[in-house]
């Protein structure tokens, strides 16, 4: 059991952050780092995605649902 502790940051204000006792078998400490590299990685494209989405509005706009 380790302690995963995860603080993204955008000119210098907190997007997300996270702390987690991470329970599982890893058989080898190479194992366990990969898990926390792919947790990473997984949180950190999401955070991309969201900020991607907020420069770019949409082509339709709202004029079709009203």
């Amino acid at each position: 059991m380790f302690n995963i502790r995860l603080v993204f940051l955008f000119c210098d204000v907190v997007l997300s952050w996270k702390s987690k006792y991470q329970v599982f078998v890893a058989l080898c400490n190479i194992e366990s780092e990969y898990v926390v590299i792919a947790l990473i990685a997984k949180k950190g494209l999401w955070i991309k995605t969201i900020i991607e989405e907020l420069r770019h509005p949409q082509a339709h706009g709202n004029e079709d649902i009203l």
